[in-house]
């Protein structure tokens, strides 16, 4: 029979009494010791109820007590670190249930321990116990975890979803594998829906000097087909042309300005999640430790440890197309004299875009002077491994077999060699691990992947920060309910792309077909609404059968930048409501059923009376975070069916009144 006593006198846990110890027990009474070390314990004395040896601890520290027995006294703890634990202790160990009370069942700690004398080292044995010092000390800086959420991978989607954490009121912390900030120039900017978000956060404008185009793009190409969008007036399609470092550059000064801290260096090596967190194995430049949150998100690319840490499956095909990829500078006496192409002696003039050939197809582009970015598809490539460095005189004998004529190239800044992938994360959560960006899914061709995965990371930000402050759990579930079928109908577009930038008759066939079609104003718009990804509409989570048909139109869709009145004084419009990230309650009509609805939820949803410049397209519009929208008053509708529709959505996505 084991027997634990623990007596409690003043600024001490007191002596613990055991009755056929073991080593274990003991092992485990040390860590709580530890972790209760302003009330340390005054002894752990060990009563032997029959001739079994007590194990030894430490033969330095233990002395004979008055009932004969071994007595162990825990040695002094070293001081705490700024996360609030001990540098010493294994993290595990230091991340004691009671801080903050709300997230932890009271007087439960998980310690993981290996019955190996102390320090304790990593492993995955668990054992539940009591720690009765918590409930007083809730303020004890020991008790907390490290941050609210780790981010792993310092790209793009990592880097936006850090600066949404913290703008939500989360704290989290970057850990990127690369020693160094990336100088590879991966994409050349931004198109679809994220260019609009950065508008939204008010980061726009602040990208906008480095970058060679903002705003809405007269021409784009979709399977190498030419979409003349200047046609349509107001082409629906936005972007950013800012090469990758550029844009990690001016993210990092973001994420940074919000106090997020950016680990360089530090290498994700395995994690462990349990009901109440997270820990994080890493490799540093100081050596191996470990680093607990409550959530871990992989936005760590295509080879994701986190993805495959956490045991999500990642179907999907592998090309066997290898592309090569070159950001060259070409003799100026064979740039066209209007910059739009090229000139060759043989082929003619080569413009802008993709050439087709019976051996493979060839781009050619400039996003800066002086530059073009060459890419080769060969159809039947020269043996070469894939995996090997791209030379540039490699890529110049690619151009000549496709086109039939050498390329000259005179430097290389920087060289590629891509296998293309179609693949789509099974789930986008396992627990308290997330995945976002290029860890969940790859597309076959380029231009979608920064959209899709910094898409990601704005619909993720706010809803884990509402989650660690008490908000609905429901929320982390319509992360994947979302972002899967946004990225699910991305993957159809780029795989369409592929079929159609091959190099053969059907191909071309298909080609053919497709400019016909997009001659058409209503077919080019709808191609150009699914790059931007703003054909996707989310559901209504929690609205019944039948919910989504019956809804606005507006409702499960990015919130159209609305110009206000001037006149009436108040905000210029939705972007100016959306820069530091809180829920709006948009008034359009002044209907006093909005207001009464909103009323309940006014300290957690701000509420905006304004009237739109010009008509109206509803009477009033609850906006998330993210910028969608999550309900809509029709002008038709009832005050009844307003207040009754507003409250649902208020409840599910913000949760109870206040």
């Amino acid at each position: 029979m084991l027997v634990v006593g623990l007596v409690r006198v003043p600024g001490a846990l007191g002596r613990v009494f055991v009755d056929d110890v073991g080593e274990d027990l003991l092992h485990q009474l040390e860590i709580v010791a530890r972790v209760v070390h302003r009330s340390p314990l005054s002894g752990v004395c060990a009563v032997r109820s029959g001739p079994r040896r007590v194990p030894e601890i430490d033969r330095g520290a233990a002395r004979r007590d008055a009932f004969g027995a071994k007595l162990w006294r825990p040695p002094k703890a070293p001081p705490i670190d700024g996360y609030g634990n001990y540098p010493a202790w294994p993290r595990h160990a230091a991340q004691v249930p009671g801080f903050p009370p709300r997230r932890w069942p009271e007087g439960l700690a998980e310690l993981k321990s290996c019955g190996k004398a102390w320090p304790h080292e990593w492993c995955g044995e668990t054992r539940p116990l009591f720690c009765p010092e918590f409930a007083s000390r809730p303020d004890d800086r020991r008790f907390r975890l490290q941050c609210d959420v780790v981010v792993v991978g310092g790209g793009p989607t990592g880097l936006l979803l850090a600066r949404e954490l913290a703008l939500h009121g989360a704290s989290a912390v970057v850990l990127e594998k690369a020693p160094e900030p990336r100088t590879e120039p991966k994409a050349n900017g931004l198109v679809g829906q994220s260019v609009e978000l950065l508008h939204y956060r008010g980061l726009l404008d602040r990208f906008r000097p480095e970058a060679q185009f903002v705003g809405r793009v007269p021409a784009f190409t979709f399977g190498s087909v030419p979409l003349p969008l200047a046609r349509l007036g107001d082409s629906p399609l936005q972007l950013l042309a800012l090469p990758q470092p550029r844009l990690e550059a001016l993210l990092t000064e973001c994420v940074t300005e919000r106090g997020v801290p950016i680990r360089r260096g530090c290498a994700v090596e395995g994690l462990a999640q349990d009901r109440d967190g997270v820990t994080v194995q890493v490799r540093g430049p100081e050596g191996e430790e470990h680093v607990r949150a409550s959530y871990v998100v992989g936005c760590d690319g295509a080879h994701s440890t986190v993805r495959e840490r956490a045991g999500i499956e990642f179907p999907g095909t592998t090309k066997p197309d290898v592309t090569k990829i070159g950001h060259v500078t070409l003799p100026p006496d064979i740039v066209a004299a209007d910059g739009n192409g090229l000139e060759l002696p043989q082929t003619g003039p080569l413009p802008l875009g993709w050439r087709h050939t019976d051996r493979g197809r060839i781009g050619v582009m400039s996003t800066r002077p002086g530059v073009h970015i060459v890419t080769v598809t060969e159809n039947d490539p020269a043996g070469a491994d894939p995996a090997a460095p791209l030379t540039l005189q490699e890529l110049r004998s690619s151009a000549a077999r496709v086109l039939g004529e050498e390329v000259p190239m005179t430097a290389a800044h920087w060289l590629s060699r891509v296998v293309n992938q179609s693949r789509l994360a099974a789930r986008y959560r396992a627990g308290r691990v997330l995945l976002a960006g290029d860890a969940a899914h790859l597309f076959p061709v380029g231009g979608s992947s920064l959209n899709v995965g910094m898409t990601d990371a704005v619909n993720l930000g706010w809803k884990l920060a509402a989650v660690l402050r008490d908000g609905p759990a429901a929320l982390l579930d319509t992360y994947h309910d979302e972002r899967y079928p946004a990225a699910e109908r991305t993957l159809a577009q780029a795989e369409g792309q592929a079929v159609m930038m091959a190099s053969s008759e059907e191909a071309a066939a298909l080609r053919e077909l497709f400019a016909e079609l997009v001659s058409h104003d209503a077919a080019l718009r709808h191609i150009a609404e699914l790059i931007h990804g703003s054909d996707i509409r989310h559901g209504q989570p929690g609205h019944g059968e039948g919910a989504d048909a019956d809804a606005h139109p507006l409702v499960g869709r990015l919130v159209p930048d609305l110009a206000f009145d001037a006149e009436a004084g108040g905000p210029s419009g939705v972007a100016e409501l959306l820069v530091e990230g809180r829920p709006v309650l948009l008034d359009l009509a002044g209907r006093t059923a909005v207001a009464e609805a909103g009323s309940r939820w006014a300290k957690r949803v701000e509420p905006v009376a304004a009237r739109c410049a010009g008509a109206a397209p509803a009477d009033a519009l609850l906006i998330r975070p993210d910028g969608w929208v999550a309900w809509a008053a029709g002008s038709g509708e009832t005050d009844a069916a307003v207040h009754a529709g507003l409250t649902r959505a208020l409840r599910f996505w913000f949760g109870s009144p206040d």
